[in-house]
Parts: structure tokens; C-alpha cells; sequence
């Protein structure tokens, strides 16, 4: 019996998970930058789970998530009556939620189960793209005719195709104990380069690094890794040839500074210490392009600073950004033996780092894996403490 109810939150949590990658599917529209999605509607079904297998007695995360998700709650309700309310807040309140959902239900799921449920999410999610690919050939080519300098597609995550190749190139990681591990490689570069991704190209490089230095102590093995890497680097380079998809992506490299993706960063950041002076104490989450547009009068694009200690340190202040700076620091600090080694360490530390030229915050995947982090980290000695 026990068995059984442990494949069934398996099963539960292959589902919200799931979900949570087709975050444009939307049951209701609430307002504007704000709806009811399908991973919400999901993840409030769960909630009977959530009270029926505890009986009542539910499980908190480890005490200092709870202190850091308190204090940025504060100083944003102080905020909003000064500055104005931003949605992100309930995004945040759901995140939190998410959490106490995962470690409560995903709690006899081991770290191996956890890993190979990942993997079989990102064949699912690689194969949709491809699917949505071919089923808009017509804007693929038009593309990479030259008449556009970015492909117009509609995505599966949020955020368009740069996130969208990014989060598919994280999810790669699942893959490095895996021989498949060549052709995902293979699937999410051509994704990077016919999305013009920098990010994704960026992670899928590190993805080569880490499957290239994982436990290669022996020389065979290293041998055949360099070998299937190499097919795997010819096979892109012939797609290149034939399409000329990675000219997009390299100037978008060549251009740093000079198109409108990385001006519009630089032209936001120089304005952040300004802003950050003009209130120290956060004008709150989800406040801070705001926040940048009334120092500088210049009405941006962008809906957030695509850098998260940027983005925190003016949302929360001094005190909810060096409490976010701490905890990053210290979890990459704490598990540095572990990045290579850990499949889940690896994609929460890729993650911190693609933070400082992405993402907006409360992002559903990223505390999916602080989740099955908080349930996995003594398995098996995965922590030195």
C-alpha cells in the first residue's frame, strides 16, 4: 500500500512539474501580466494531497527560506503603499507554497527517481519545441532567409525563445551520468543557434564542459567523451553549414553593447545605484524597472532588470538583497565539491549565474529544484554537511 502511494505522488509531482514548463497555457486571465495558469490550477488541486498525507501536520521549509520569504513579504507590503502593488508578489507567495507542496508530497522520492522524472520532463519538452518548430516552418524560413533578426514563434515558457532555449539547455544537466547526454546536447545547441539564445548557447557550452570533466579519471572513458563530443561539435557544425543558424547567434555576440537586447540591460543598470540610493529600503517586488524609470525619466521595455541581485536589492533594499546575495553565496560556497557531481546542485548554481543577465524572480523551475535540493541534500552524502 505503501508502494502504491509513493508511485502515485511520483506521479503527482511528474504532472506539476510538467505544467509548470508550459507556462503560457492560461485558465484565466486575471489582469494584465497576471493570470491563472495551468501549473496554479494544478498545484491547488495538490493542496488535498498536501493535507491528506500529512494529516494535517505539514512540513515547513528550513528556516532560513521562511525568514528570507517573510522579510521580502514585509518590505514589499510596506513598499506597495508608497510605490504601488506588482504581481510578482503572489508569484512569490506561490513559489513559497510550491515549495511546502514539493518537500511534503515528494517526500519518500529519492534523488535518482527525482532525476530520472527531470530527464523524462526534458525529452518532453525538447520534442514539443521541435513539434512546434516544424509546425511553423514557414517562420523558420522566412528567418533564416534574413528577414528578420530573431525567429517569431510562440513559445512553450515564458518569457519567449531566449528563455524558452535556456531553460531546455538547463535541463540538459539531468543527462550528464546518461549517454543521452550527446544527443540532448546535439538538439538543445541547434535550439540555442536557430533562437539566437546567447544564454542558451552559454549554458549548452557548460553543459559540454561538465559532461566533458564528469568522473573522467579514466582514460577510456575520457577518450570516448571527447570522441562522441566531437561527432556531436562535426554534426552541429554541418547544420551550420547548411543553414548558416549560428552567424545569428555569433553577432548577436559580436553586437554586445550595440543591439537592442544587451542596450536595453546596460541602459537600465546604469541607473541602478542611483535608484538604489533614492531608497535603500526597496521599492518592492517586482517594483524595480519602476523604480529605474522614475530616476531616469526614461520609460523602459523591459519588464524586469534581467539581473536578480539587481533586481533584489532594489525590490527588497539593502536587507532582502544581501539576504538573497548571502544565500546564493553560500549555497555555491556549501556545495562547491558537488557542482560536477550533482546533477541538481549543477542546474541551481547555472541558474545563479545565468541570474546576473536573466530572469525576473520566482521562477517556477528554479524552486522546483531548491525543492528537491531541500529533500535530497544528505542522500547519499550529497552535502559535506
Amino acid at each position: 500500500m505503501k508502494k502504491k502511494k509513493i508511485l502515485s505522488d511520483k506521479f503527482l509531482m511528474f504532472v506539476l512539474i510538467l505544467s509548470g514548463c508550459f507556462q503560457n497555457i492560461e485558465v484565466l486571465n486575471i489582469s494584465d501580466g497576471f493570470g491563472l495558469k495551468l501549473y496554479h490550477v494544478i498545484s491547488i488541486l495538490l493542496s488535498y494531497r498536501l493535507i491528506t498525507k500529512n494529516k494535517g501536520k505539514i512540513k515547513l521549509p528550513p528556516m532560513i527560506i521562511n525568514i528570507f520569504f517573510v522579510c521580502i513579504m514585509i518590505i514589499s507590503v510596506i513598499s506597495y503603499t508608497r510605490y504601488g502593488f506588482n504581481s510578482l508578489c503572489i508569484n512569490y507567495i506561490f513559489v513559497y507554497y510550491l515549495i511546502i507542496l514539493m518537500i511534503n508530497i515528494g517526500k519518500n522520492i529519492k534523488s535518482d527517481e527525482w532525476i530520472n522524472m527531470l530527464k523524462k520532463i526534458a525529452l518532453i519538452m525538447i520534442a514539443c519545441t521541435y513539434f512546434n518548430i516544424l509546425m511553423n516552418f514557414s517562420q523558420v524560413t522566412f528567418f533564416l532567409s534574413g528577414n528578420s533578426e530573431r525567429i517569431n514563434l510562440k513559445t512553450f515558457f515564458g518569457g519567449g525563445i531566449n528563455l524558452e532555449a535556456t531553460w531546455i539547455a538547463l535541463l540538459g544537466v539531468f543527462f550528464i551520468k546518461d549517454e543521452k547526454a550527446y544527443i540532448y546536447l546535439f538538439f538543445s545547441m541547434i535550439i540555442s543557434m536557430l533562437y539566437s539564445s546567447r544564454s542558451g548557447l552559454i549554458v549548452n557550452i557548460l553543459f559540454f564542459i561538465i559532461i566533458l570533466v564528469h568522473e573522467s579519471n579514466n582514460d577510456y572513458i575520457r577518450f570516448k567523451k571527447a570522441l562522441l563530443l566531437f561527432c556531436v561539435g562535426v554534426l552541429i557544425n554541418f547544420v551550420n553549414l547548411k543553414t548558416g543558424m549560428f552567424s545569428y547567434v555569433l553577432t548577436r555576440f559580436t553586437k554586445l553593447g550595440n543591439e537592442n537586447g544587451s542596450l536595453g540591460r546596460l541602459n537600465m543598470w546604469e541607473y541602478v545605484l542611483p535608484s538604489f540610493i533614492n531608497n535603500p529600503f526597496g521599492y518592492g517586488l517586482g517594483n524595480a524597472v519602476k523604480s529605474l524609470t522614475r530616476i531616469s525619466g526614461v520609460i523602459f521595455s523591459e519588464s524586469n532588470v534581467h539581473n536578480m541581485f539587481f533586481q533584489m536589492f532594489l525590490d527588497t533594499g539593502i536587507i532582502g538583497g544581501i539576504m538573497y546575495l548571502f544565500l546564493n553565496i553560500r549555497f555555491i560556497f556549501k556545495e562547491r565539491r558537488n557542482i560536477i557531481k550533482n546533477p541538481i546542485i549543477s542546474f541551481i548554481v547555472l541558474y545563479i549565474l545565468l541570474s546576473i543577465i536573466e530572469f525576473r524572480g520566482a521562477d517556477f523551475l528554479i524552486y522546483v529544484l531548491i525543492s528537491i535540493y531541500i529533500l535530497t541534500k544528505n542522500e547519499g552524502r550529497l552535502s559535506d554537511e
